[in-house]
């Protein structure tokens, strides 16, 4: 029997379907990275973890400044941004950063983060290509909000928030996910055998 192809094994996975293996992916800062080099050939990220996607992210904005410093980012206004290890997530452990009805009509100043969101969920569907939203945190009730914009995929599912059999229960028609290992307790405090 033919093994199926990386590609293969993600859209299954995306259209909730069962594939011969699970894929994976393992990606890390720009920090763990660079200590690692020196132990690996410079594409160890590609041969040793053999990983099952290659994604490409926004990058309209912000802009890099320089190879020299990829952690610091300008934005429209000029402005440059030291990004190195903190994004803008929309969720803590616990709970979205914003709950209950203030939710609902929580926007940015001048930004209407759901409208963007459409905006971007509707081009990317235009040109074939399956929409995956990273936030850390719960931001359980925002599920239905963006399945319903068009989200394919949730990553990062943190096991230390969400109960997988109630998320499939809920959700596991409508949203696959991309996480589902405790990486803020097995991987970073668990002995290695049970990693």
């Amino acid at each position: 029997m033919n093994s199926e192809s990386r590609r293969d094994r993600v859209i299954k996975a995306l259209e909730h379907q069962t594939s011969d293996r699970v894929p994976h992916f393992c990606e890390l800062t720009e920090q763990a990275r660079n200590k690692l080099i020196p132990h690996f050939a410079d594409d160890f990220e590609n041969t040793t973890f053999n990983n099952h996607l290659f994604y490409q992210q926004y990058s309209g904005w912000p802009t890099p400044v320089d190879r020299e410093h990829p952690e610091f980012y300008r934005d429209e206004y000029d402005v440059v941004w030291n990004r190195s290890g903190v994004d803008k997530d929309i969720g803590v452990v616990e709970t979205p950063m914003i709950c209950g009805p203030a939710i609902e009509q929580y926007r940015e100043p001048q930004f209407d983060e759901q409208r963007f969101r459409k905006t971007m969920y509707r081009a990317a569907r235009k040109n074939n290509k399956y929409i995956i939203q990273h936030s850390c945190g719960d931001i359980s009730e925002l599920f239905p909000d963006l399945i319903d914009i068009g989200l394919d995929c949730y990553q990062t599912f943190q096991t230390e928030i969400y109960d997988m059999d109630g998320f499939k229960r809920d959700y596991g028609n409508d949203l696959s996910i991309w996480g589902g290992i405790s990486t803020q307790q097995i991987l970073a405090k668990g002995p290695h055998s049970s990693i």
